[in-house]
């Protein structure tokens, strides 16, 4: 049998993911890529991966989407990685720079812009190195993944957190990411696929405190990051979340 195609997000938050199907058995019936979240999906829908740890976005637009396994990237409140940076606070913002590497952080955007924020910017596409640029007044920028660990210690600038933001919006929890293929696999894999998934969970503990040291962690608790900031399995109240998220995003597609 030829091996399944899987796409899965580079970032810390799916660290246990990664580490779970590359120290599983099923590391023999898989070929893995590490991509950014906006690779995940458009490998996906071109038929370059089985499956992906997509942007959940995609339920919207594919009707038989199938949901892999139950695990997921989520967050109950501040999550650290999905950030809008600016000099002035959000009322103040005139224009956005939206990340190339995101297709759910920029819905969840523009939904806190209209629902919440009360806000109408411009937003402008960020190139690969937007986030280093200067940064203007009144603008922001959307960085996600292990890039927005590095302005959690900076000065003179102002972090939104945009799962915090949703929480205090909404007063439920969000998911960013769901495993998913376009089409139904073999029962036996799907389910060898969620216990290697399971098996990098339960090592999540241990992989924090080994990494933590590491010069791109200075900014932030890495245990706590892995273990409270980013929620990896789906509830009720984060699935209401998702809900809730996918009908106001219809009118912005």
């Amino acid at each position: 049998m030829s091996k399944i195609r899987v796409s899965a997000v580079k970032y810390t938050n799916s660290l246990p993911f990664i580490y779970g199907l590359q120290n599983h058995s099923i590391e023999n019936d898989i070929s893995l890529s590490l991509d950014t979240p906006a690779e995940c999906y458009n490998n996906l829908f071109s038929g370059q991966a089985d499956i992906g740890l997509v942007p959940v976005i995609i339920k919207n637009q594919v009707s038989l989407i199938h949901q892999v396994s139950p695990y997921i990237i989520g967050a109950n409140g501040d999550v650290l990685s999905v950030i809008l940076v600016s000099k002035c606070p959000t009322s103040d913002i005139k224009c956005i720079y939206l990340d190339y590497q995101s297709r759910t952080s920029v819905m969840l955007t523009k939904v806190l812009c209209k629902e919440y924020w009360k806000i109408t910017p411009e937003f402008i596409h960020g190139q690969p190195g937007y986030e280093n640029a200067e940064l203007k007044e009144f603008e922001a920028r959307i960085v996600i993944g292990d890039r927005a660990f590095e302005f959690q210690d900076q000065q003179n600038i102002i972090i939104t957190d945009l799962a915090g933001e949703w929480m205090r919006f909404s007063n439920l929890p969000f998911v960013f990411a769901i495993w998913a293929s376009l089409k139904k696999l073999p029962e036996t894999f799907e389910q060898k696929f969620t216990d290697a998934l399971s098996y990098g969970l339960s090592q999540k503990t241990r992989l924090a405190l080994e990494l933590a040291s590491l010069p791109k962690y200075k900014s932030i608790d890495l245990p706590v990051y892995l273990n409270e900031n980013i929620i990896h399995e789906i509830t009720p109240s984060m699935q209401e979340g998702m809900n809730l998220f996918l009908l106001l995003i219809r009118d912005l597609q």
